[in-house]
């Protein structure tokens, strides 16, 4: 199959599966859920979801647990609303990106302030010749 196709495939399930979960799900352990990307296999029988929280890490944790035990009752859903031959068997997993992009800024911020500073003295250095 090809990767065009695989991709948009992956938007409209990702789009689907978003409302799906915003306006009929009402458990409390999927709140702030965000679906961050979906990969779905070349055959289409599976699609491996990413999933971000602002909230914390235990919450995303249980938040997963509870995406997978509904597995069933989104797929559903999504056979509902979108034709297609097969409903890709859904899998859900962190996103461990935004926490390793936090975890790079952090870092930068540290580093920042020396750049800055150095740049200060350079100049200093270079108003005094």
């Amino acid at each position: 199959m090809s990767s065009q196709r695989m991709d948009k495939i992956s938007s409209l399930i990702q789009a689907t599966l978003s409302e799906i979960i915003a306006r009929e799900v009402k458990d409390p352990r999927i709140e702030w859920a965000t679906i961050t990307r979906v990969k779905v296999s070349p055959d289409l029988r599976t699609a491996r979801i990413s999933i971000s929280t602002i909230k914390d890490q235990e919450h995303l944790t249980n938040m997963i647990i509870a995406l997978n035990k509904m597995r069933g009752f989104l797929q559903n859903r999504l056979n509902d609303s979108i034709r297609m031959k097969y409903i890709p068997v859904l899998h859900f997993y962190p996103d461990k990106n935004i926490p390793y992009a936090f975890e790079i800024m952090e870092k930068i911020s540290e580093v920042v302030p020396e750049i800055i500073k150095f740049d200060e003295e350079d100049e200093q250095e270079l108003d005094g010749e």
